[in-house]
């Protein structure tokens, strides 16, 4: 038995919707939906700061990310979904850096630079005194004499 003339056509119908949509799901699947934040980070001087950690913190998830500046000064974050992030910066010997309400958007590459300045070194001087001891339970008096002194008594 031969297939008759409408099933033929909605088998057809069916395979080549099948196909078409074989194709457009990874057309969607290679849209960007993600985002990057990327920059450079100077000292003061305008000299690039490799070896810098960068922490890029979603304020509303906590979802926290890292990247440390390569030899240029140059970091990436890429795949941040949307949303409200924190930015900061850290290295021995500089002072460390942010910046708040960094909004990103869909398929959003955003640039966040920072110049660094050295970190004030403080010194911190404790001192512990030790208070004399004194006996609070009695009141007695006493003295030490030399061999000298009792001789005269």
């Amino acid at each position: 038995m031969h297939s008759s003339g409408p099933r033929k056509t909605i088998h057809r119908a069916t395979f080549i919707a099948c196909c078409m949509l074989m194709m457009i799901v990874p057309l969607a699947y290679a849209q960007q939906v993600t985002s990057t934040i990327n920059g450079r980070i100077l000292d003061q001087g305008d000299a690039v700061l490799p070896g810098v950690t960068v922490t890029v913190t979603n304020v509303a998830t906590g979802v926290v990310r890292t990247a440390v500046t390569n030899e240029e000064g140059l970091f990436s974050i890429a795949g941040l979904g949307t949303g409200v992030y924190v930015v900061k910066t850290d290295l021995s010997g500089f002072a460390p850096a942010s910046r708040e309400n960094v909004r990103l958007d869909v398929s959003q590459t955003l640039t966040v630079d920072f110049k660094l300045s050295l970190a004030i070194l403080t010194e911190t001087l404790t001192v512990t005194a030790q208070e004399p001891l004194i006996e609070t339970t009695q009141s007695n008096l006493a003295n030490t004499l030399d061999a000298t002194e009792l001789q005269y008594l």
